[in-house]
């Protein structure tokens, strides 16, 4: 059969089957606007994720002694999501494990490390009047704070 022939053929089909023609170019138009609605929205959420990601100061570790991940149900994941100290679930490993000054100054004589920001943490009971319960203490050297966090230091009410 010829090109021309061929042409013909089809013309005259598409003439006379108008609803089966207008629901395949309708079926057609759906499939690529699908298709193309999926790309952008896979692209809006890939974006989305790495601008919350970037956000999280992904240059920061925190080390906590006595934590680990073989211990617990760790997650490691950034920007928390464990139970314990940096995102980092688990348990205490012994009964009271500290960093010591010499473990600091190891840390500080890294090429690689910029800052290091010491902090001690409990909790205390606490009386007020005939009020009384439990509060969590963090304390922290002012100078670098501010380097390793955009938080600001508030004060209390008197």
């Amino acid at each position: 059969m010829k090109l021309d022939k061929c042409f013909k053929v089809a013309v005259n089909m598409v003439m006379h089957s108008k609803l089966r023609s207008w629901l395949t170019i309708i079926g057609i138009v759906i499939g690529v606007a699908s298709v193309i609605a999926i790309v952008s929205l896979g692209q809006t959420m890939q974006n989305q994720v790495n601008s919350q990601l970037s956000s999280l100061n992904a240059n920061l570790i925190t080390l906590s002694p006595g934590y680990s991940r073989a211990q617990g149900m760790g997650f490691g994941a950034m920007g928390g999501g464990g139970g314990g100290p940096g995102g980092m679930g688990g348990e205490s490993s012994s009964d009271s494990s500290v960093l010591t000054k010499d473990d600091v100054q190891t840390l500080e004589s890294m090429a690689d490390i910029s800052v290091i920001n010491a902090q001690i943490s409990g909790r205390a009971n606490v009386t007020y009047g005939s009020e009384s319960g439990t509060l969590q203490i963090t304390g922290t050297d002012p100078e670098t704070w501010a380097e390793v966090t955009s938080s600001k230091a508030g004060e209390g009410d008197s």
